[in-house]
């Protein structure tokens, strides 16, 4: 992350506003997670729908 934001901070020309915390992968016993159509990682997942088996 750190390298990512020299870069840009070197080379690009955009603001960004900040580096949003995301989850991109889970257990083999957490279940009810079904892929957003935005193809992004678990940040489209729906974790009210999601549960974990004990």
């Amino acid at each position: 992350m750190r390298a990512a934001q020299r870069i840009e901070f070197d080379r690009g020309g955009y603001l960004i506003w900040g580096f949003p915390d995301r989850v991109d992968a889970h257990q083999a016993y957490v279940g009810g997670l079904v892929p957003n159509r935005t193809g992004l990682s678990l940040s489209g997942y729906e974790f009210r729908k999601a549960w974990v088996d004990a």
